[in-house]
């Protein structure tokens, strides 16, 4: 269940568009695949980060498989 608590994003904030990493993934909290693109890189060189408009998280999403 999503928090509630948890802020809106900003209206500052703007979908990145990559020819290379999908538009959406599958949210590995809440198993949907609402999600958006959040930033090119995640915590390491390899991921990306994503954010899931179901429950508000944002995740990393390993970019190479």
């Amino acid at each position: 269940m999503p928090d509630d608590t948890a802020p809106p994003r900003s209206p500052q904030d703007e979908t990145l568009k990559s020819d290379v990493l999908p538009d959406s993934v599958r949210c590995p909290f809440c198993n949907l695949e609402d999600t958006e693109q959040f930033s090119t890189f995640g915590g390491q060189v390899s991921t990306s980060q994503y954010y899931c408009n179901r429950c508000r998280t944002v995740f990393d999403f390993f970019r190479w498989r």
